[in-house]
């Protein structure tokens, strides 16, 4: 697919859908950028935007297109001003005038006439990092000789991975094999694409289809230990509309990111995504991951918050900022999925103080006059009563120490079980002095930030994986593997 697509054709007015205006759609994948630019009188372009700040009038969340070929397209979901007003309009002459938007998402082979509409039967991911990460030249490509021919290159069939998710959900993954050259293996040049499909029963929207790819891209992160990025995307509905008929339609979004670190094309032993992975057992992995995502959701998004910028440039030398910053989300991340794990929920406990609290302002209100309260007094109470510390609240020591001791074999080498107390007590005294906006100048003095950052990490790993089913001596084989941890890793006498 051409890193660069342009269309030339008519799009329905954003101000006056009735009337066609002249137009060129860029879709440029290498710079992730999707823009429309639009030739027209004022009045039907829509009012005249500046950079220096504007007023929307003219509201549009989808455009419509027809280009000089006859594929109907739909552009939606537009940045820049409010309500997809465009970035800028500037005057070409006194009477025409050119105005370029830009939107995340360009369906090509179809009309969206309203975003309740967006919806697909059969949505597919590329995943680009995956791509590179595998060394499919080794995998995939078998030489061998024949007495008609002096070289033969034979590409084993790769079976698609199939698993169910939801109910109506059903996942497949799949590869794809692009290859030129000449016969002999030194001159072929292989390219292997890995798509991941989502199909539905019944069509669903477009925002579900985002949500579980955004899952999946979690989940081969922690397979692969770097974030991974989609590239291209493509849908097929079983809607009735004649455009769908055709078969699938290519959809490009701005949130792709195509960046590919080449060092780390050919780096096998990152995580426990690798080529060696049997598909029954990636898909109990990826079973559990799906059944268990919603409910820890919270601990995984802070984590990843927290390490993927770390995760991407590998370990370099951080800031006390950047080491405080990181182990403050990572030390949240264990506590939120302590409590997920042990079902505590502090906003439905947090609710029921608040009723209570509730109860007793209320009872002071109507015994007012009894108690000879002046509103004054009365307005103290409803201000300043506060929702009390929860009785019998699990210490975060304890929390640490849950997990450490549940996952002492997977640890075993980088927290030895005699270094658990220490451990325990650095990161707590830790987590309590700082905060993400006050740090203590002196705190390297203090604590060992580094060890601290890089063995919660290690901790928390662990607990994830452990989570979608590696047993604990496996993950101790992936800790001392992967290129992030295994530095760690000490040897005992």
């Amino acid at each position: 697919m051409k890193e660069l697509q342009e269309y030339r054709g008519e799009w329905f007015s954003p101000k006056q859908q009735e009337i066609k205006i002249p137009g060129i759609l860029i879709i440029n994948q290498k710079e992730n950028e999707i823009k429309l630019t639009l030739f027209s009188e004022r009045d039907i372009a829509g009012e005249i935007i500046t950079e220096q700040g504007w007023e929307v009038i003219n509201c549009c969340k989808i455009i419509l297109g027809v280009t000089s070929k006859g594929d109907y397209i739909t552009l939606y979901d537009h940045s820049g001003g409010e309500d997809g007003a465009p970035m800028l309009e500037q005057s070409i002459t006194n009477k025409f005038y050119e105005s370029v938007y830009r939107p995340n998402f360009a369906f090509i082979g179809t009309h969206f006439y309203s975003t309740e509409n967006i919806k697909f039967n059969s949505y597919s991911f590329r995943y680009n990092f995956l791509d590179s990460w595998i060394d499919t030249t080794q995998l995939f490509f078998y030489k061998t000789h024949s007495s008609q021919k002096d070289n033969v290159i034979t590409i084993p069939y790769v079976p698609d991975t199939e698993f169910q998710i939801e109910k109506n959900c059903s996942v497949t993954i799949s590869r794809e094999f692009y290859s030129k050259g000449g016969l002999l293996l030194r001159n072929y040049d292989l390219e292997i694409k890995h798509y991941v499909n989502f199909n539905f029963d019944t069509p669903t929207s477009l925002q579900d289809y985002l949500n579980l790819s955004a899952k999946f891209r979690a989940f081969l992160t922690f397979a692969v230990g770097y974030p991974i990025s989609t590239i291209d995307e493509f849908a097929i509905t079983n809607s009735t509309d004649e455009w769908h008929k055709g078969g699938g339609i290519e959809v490009f979004n701005t949130y792709s990111n195509q960046e590919i670190d080449n060092k780390r094309l050919f780096a096998h032993h990152m995580f426990f995504c690798s080529q060696h992975i049997r598909p029954e057992v990636l898909v109990n992995y990826l079973s559990n991951w799906f059944k268990n995502y919603d409910i820890y959701h919270s601990s995984i998004d802070i984590f990843l918050h927290a390490v993927l910028p770390f995760w991407k440039k590998g370990n370099t030398r951080l800031t006390n900022v950047q080491f405080t910053n990181g182990l403050l989300n990572i030390c949240q991340a264990i506590e939120t999925f302590y409590n997920r794990d042990n079902e505590i929920d502090y906003s439905q406990n947090r609710k029921a103080l608040n009723e209570l609290k509730q109860k007793g302002y209320d009872k002071i209100l109507k015994n007012k006059e009894t108690l000879n309260f002046t509103d004054e007094e009365l307005e103290f109470y409803n201000k300043y009563f506060k929702v009390p510390k929860q009785v019998g609240d699990i210490d975060y020591k304890q929390k640490v120490m849950h997990y450490l001791n549940k996952l002492k074999v997977a640890l075993d080498g980088f927290i030895n079980e005699n270094e658990f107390e220490e451990f325990v007590k650095n990161i707590k005294d830790c987590r309590n002095t700082l905060t993400h906006v006050n740090h203590d100048g002196n705190i390297e003095e203090i604590y060992d930030l580094s060890y601290l950052f890089y063995h919660s990490q290690i901790l928390f790993y662990a607990m994830i994986v452990n989570l979608i089913g590696i047993e604990q001596i496996e993950i101790n084989k992936i800790l001392k593997q992967s290129d992030k941890f295994r530095r760690y890793y000490k040897k005992m006498p």
